[in-house]
């Protein structure tokens, strides 16, 4: 794996550089570094890969790497990102006495124990005002690093406090609230291909695949981010599409069974039974007895 240096990104002396741009990435290489890189999305969609996994990303979103871990960016459409990139002697001769220093160290200890903190390198702002001041801080970086004007250096340390407290800030507040932005996201399309999916034979296994995520790690974040599990947004999908035709037309229930994605009519039967109340039948017949109602009335 390719590892880039930090000489190729940041001009001795200075420690930090930002670069911002908005381009298309079909498959951007792995690769790791060694310095610590900020990578934040300001504008698009698309996927950023860490250490292997898959996180989806949009505007607000940031992602932390520390030296030596492996990362690389895929979107289907323009992307908006800044690059931060900061030579670990910046946070020594820089930071060393500073709360923002402290706060990365604390990041950064909370990121080698992610496993039992469940944390992702992945910080979602979600407040409009967050959002906002996160781009500010990030483009006055970047100017004051491209012009160099008097006292740059400065104001870039007071800037890069400013960031990385922000930063520290809203993880703290994510991990005590405890939502679904702590341990990700989830792509629009893939709800998208679902919804378009579900009355064909369709699984877990071959969604995480497809959208490059792992299997349990997919399962997880999908059951975080929906409050139920992927079997079980598939079944109501499917359960509300039959009720609509079972109320809409004459078809045989096991016609419909088929059209909804269950090819064993005996589990259409129990799913479905466990939703409603009803069997089909029963749902069918009830739905009649209420039209019938409102002819008369």
């Amino acid at each position: 794996m390719i590892q880039l240096k930090t000489s190729h990104f940041i001009a001795r002396g200075e420690g930090i550089a930002v670069s911002q741009y908005l381009e298309k990435m079909d498959d951007h290489f792995e690769h790791t570094h060694e310095f610590i890189e900020l990578v934040y999305i300001w504008s698009g969609s698309g996927h950023h890969f860490v250490n292997g996994t898959n996180y989806f990303v949009t505007r607000g979103d940031l992602i932390f790497m520390m030296v030596g871990d492996s990362h690389r960016h895929y979107s289907n459409q323009p992307i908006g990102i800044f690059n931060c990139y900061i030579d670990p002697d910046f946070f020594v001769n820089e930071l060393l006495d500073n709360e923002g220093m402290q706060n990365m160290l604390v990041l950064e200890h909370m990121k080698e124990r992610a496993e039992v903190h469940r944390l992702p390198p992945h910080i979602s702002f979600n407040e409009l005002k967050d959002i906002e001041d996160i781009e500010t801080i990030l483009g006055l970086i970047k100017e004051e690093t491209e012009t160099k004007a008097e006292g740059y250096k400065i104001a870039i340390k007071i800037y890069m406090n400013t960031l990385l407290t922000k930063i520290f800030r809203t993880r703290m507040k994510q991990l005590s609230t405890g939502g679904p932005d702590v341990y990700g996201k989830i792509s629009p399309e893939i709800f998208d291909y679902i919804k378009e999916n579900y009355h064909s034979k369709i699984n877990l296994y071959e969604i995480a695949k497809e959208y490059y995520y792992t299997p349990n790690y997919f399962s997880k974040i999908f059951k975080e981010y929906c409050g139920k599990s992927f079997t079980q947004y598939v079944n109501e999908l499917r359960v509300n599409e039959a009720m609509r035709l079972l109320a809409a037309d004459a078809c045989s229930i096991e016609h419909i069974s088929g059209e909804v994605g269950y090819k064993d009519k005996t589990q259409f039967y129990k799913i479905f039974k466990t939703q409603t109340g009803l069997t089909p039948m029963q749902y069918r017949m009830q739905h009649k007895k209420k039209a019938g109602w409102n002819d008369a009335l």
